[in-house]
């Protein structure tokens, strides 16, 4: 009998008569033509001779292989028969085992092998994937009880080494029992081993997909599964949420994803994504959300000016809002300045009617269109004695002009004082007007004026007996609107240390009618930044000569244009003045009578990038022969410039005689010494790039007090030993 998937057919050659219809035919060509495919062929074998047999050579078989041989489905040998290197086979069929002949049948050997079958299941179905070792028909025979295959699946067209099978509908989180069957087309069937596989949970639900919490740069996703499963949120700027992920582990039925890094007032498509234990997917619709615009911010305070009366303080808000200062004589103010309703973002107020020589507390506001509120930190500030005398200041001219021949002129004085704009084609302006009433708030018009004409102008005001106040020329035009808009903030703004004076530069600001620039400051653990120079127009660069040795400083400036629109700030620079590129080294008090600090900051070249503390240093003091006095090791963290003590006592406790120290700064961990104090040393001395250099300090017997002693050179075998 041979088996061909459900065909069974016996079909006789030899001297017997050959019955078989069309079908038997169809069949027959059908297995000849499957040796085009399989390493088999089917040949028909006459009654062979008794004494000789019957000889048959078989081309376009695979080469070097094992085949058996039957005959009529029995087999002519039990040793199989091997091809050669050109797909040959020879075989002879005895006489006397078959004497009427039949359909011999060459072939591999044994059942089809079934090989690396996967499987991969969901909640109400299944996929096979499998291979055999030859051509074959396969299905699948599975069922819930072990041992009982009632479902089979749809066998695949066609003999095939690669098969596959879907099983379905099947039903959530059951055991299947299952095998496989294979049959080649000579009737070799292959069955497996009794098998089985559970299907997964229901595939899960995804309901109530929102975004809560929406801010300036982020927004939560929530949403519930009916199942447990992980958490996937997809964003972006349009629908395909292609910008990127954030993706949470565990499976849990309530799903919160928060999404962070956006850009403010933006709007986002998002879409909620969940897989369970058992692979199955979920996908939300795709949403969309906006985020809130940028909430405001004190960016810096400056206190302009304060007399023993007034105060002018001014400070920068990163988008527009409105003005305002809470102030007192203690934390709790008590007072505030008139409400500024005008949205900007660089405010000035001026606080009158204050009391001489009086500390007080204030504290700056501002309001952005969003109703969101931002305040600075309490600061304060200390009125001037009542005999200082009287300064009056002119802040924040603007210019209004309507229909081309009408400009309206305001500023603010910090004292009651009259009001002059002086006007004309050219600095030499030729006309004015004037109001003698005392404000400090000032508005002058001026009318009949040119369409399409460009003015020169200034203001002015006097408080009486000669406290007066004169701004620089300005210019405004009469064609179209004036220019309230400020200009660019500088950008590329530098600060180099030297030993006398930090020295700042910045890119042009590329404005068109741009006046010039303010540059500001603070002092390390300063919140309130101060003026420190108004530069003009072509000069993008400053010294300011004005700072302390080994204390850090923070620089900004604004650009400022012809109407007296000021921009916002800059990038601020930090830098430490008075340290340079080879570092530095201060001690102090020297000469020491007890104990002094000494105080370094290492060479650039040495220092620890930015934004890693500085840790494992060591400071050695030597004595004039260069012999080693004391370790102090510096184990402290944090940034430069670091600070160590000695107590004017060597590593025993005992005091150290009068005379000469050096001091140097080593590498704790290599030894390597990366500071000292220098043969160039002025005051307290500074490293030199190209020698050793040293503090010098002299203890004094008389009085136990230290004097300062300056080398401008240290002896080669000090040198050599402090190496």
């Amino acid at each position: 009998m041979t088996r061909v998937g459900t065909l069974t057919r016996k079909i006789r050659v030899g001297n017997k008569r050959l019955h078989m219809s069309r079908f038997k035919l169809s069949f027959i060509l059908g297995v000849l033509a499957l040796a085009l495919f399989f390493p088999t062929h089917a040949v028909r074998a006459e009654a062979p001779s008794r004494s000789s047999g019957s000889s048959h050579v078989l081309v376009g078989m695979t080469p070097n292989a094992d085949f058996e041989v039957t005959c009529d489905d029995s087999l002519v040998s039990p040793d199989p028969v091997t091809s050669d290197g050109l797909g040959i086979v020879g075989f002879t069929i005895d006489g006397d085992d078959f004497p009427n002949g039949g359909i011999v049948c060459v072939r591999p050997p044994g059942s089809p092998q079934v090989l690396d079958c996967t499987i991969g299941t969901l909640d109400t179905s299944a996929v096979f994937f499998w291979q055999t070792d030859r051509p074959a028909l396969s299905h699948v025979e599975y069922g819930t009880s072990s041992g009982h295959y009632p479902y089979s699946s749809e066998e695949q067209p066609g003999p095939t080494v690669e098969h596959s099978a879907v099983l379905a509908p099947l039903t959530p989180e059951t055991t299947y029992f299952y095998h496989l069957v294979s049959t080649d087309a000579f009737g070799n069937q292959a069955v497996t081993d009794e098998l089985s596989f559970d299907t997964c949970p229901l595939r899960p639900d995804i309901v109530g997909t929102t975004a809560e919490d929406v801010a300036e740069t982020s927004f939560r996703v929530v949403w519930t599964t009916s199942t447990p499963a992980d958490s996937r949120v997809e964003y972006g700027r349009n629908e395909s949420c292609d910008d990127g992920a954030v993706s949470l582990p565990g499976l849990v039925t309530s799903h919160d994803v928060l999404v962070e890094g956006l850009s403010f007032a933006t709007t986002y498509y998002f879409r909620a994504r969940s897989v369970d234990e058992c692979g199955c997917e979920v996908v939300s619709d795709v949403l969309s959300v906006t985020t809130v615009p940028e909430a405001v911010r004190i960016v810096a305070v400056s206190l302009l000016d304060v007399t023993s009366t007034t105060a002018a303080v001014r400070w920068w808000t990163n988008v527009p809002s409105t003005s305002q200062i809470v102030y007192g004589t203690t934390p709790s103010y008590g007072s505030s300045s008139a409400f500024e309703a005008d949205l900007t973002t660089s405010h000035l107020v001026v606080l009158h009617g204050l009391s001489p020589e009086t500390l007080y507390h204030f504290r700056v506001l501002s309001i952005d269109a969003e109703g969101r509120e931002a305040s600075s930190a309490d600061l304060a500030l200390t009125t001037e004695p009542a005999d200082t005398p009287e300064r009056l200041s002119i802040y924040n001219v603007v210019v209004q002009v309507a229909n081309g021949t009408v400009a309206t002129v305001r500023w603010i004085t910090n004292l009651p004082s009259t009001s002059l704009v002086e006007y004309g084609r050219d600095t030499g302006y030729g006309s004015s007007v004037a109001d003698s009433g005392e404000v400090t708030q000032h508005s002058v018009v001026l009318d009949a004026l040119t369409p399409g004409i460009h003015y020169h102008f200034r203001v002015a005001s006097s408080a009486g007996a000669g406290i007066d106040a004169v701004s620089d020329d300005m210019v405004f035009s009469t064609q179209g609107v004036a220019d309230f808009s400020p200009p660019t903030a500088p950008e590329g703004l530098t600060a180099t240390s030297t030993e006398f004076a930090v020295n700042l530069s910045w890119d042009p600001t590329p404005d068109g009618d741009l006046a010039g620039y303010t540059l500001y400051r603070k002092r390390e653990g300063q919140f309130l930044h101060s003026t420190v120079a108004a530069v003009p127009a072509g000069q993008t660069a400053y010294s300011d000569a004005d700072v302390r040795p080994g204390t850090y400083y923070e620089y900004v400036v604004a650009a400022r244009d012809a109407m007296g629109n000021e921009s916002g700030l800059s990038e601020a620079v930090r830098v430490m003045a008075g340290v340079g590129v080879s570092g530095h080294i201060w001690v102090f008090p020297n000469p020491v009578v007890d104990r002094t600090a000494i105080r370094f900051a290492l060479p650039q070249s040495t220092r620890a990038p930015s934004g890693r503390s500085l840790s494992g240093y060591t400071l050695r003091i030597y004595d004039v022969a260069g012999r080693l006095v004391r370790t102090l090791d510096d184990t402290s963290a944090g940034s430069e410039p670091r600070t160590v003590l000695w107590d004017a006592t060597d590593d025993a406790g005992r005091r150290v005689a009068s005379g000469t120290y050096f001091c140097m700064v080593a590498n704790r961990a290599g030894g390597r010494v990366l500071l000292s104090g220098g043969p160039e040393s002025r005051a307290i001395g500074r490293a030199s790039p190209d020698t050793d250099a040293t503090i010098c300090m002299e203890r004094s017997a008389a009085g136990r007090r230290m004097s300062g002693v300056v080398y401008s050179s240290v002896d080669s075998g000090a040198g050599a030993r402090l190496d």
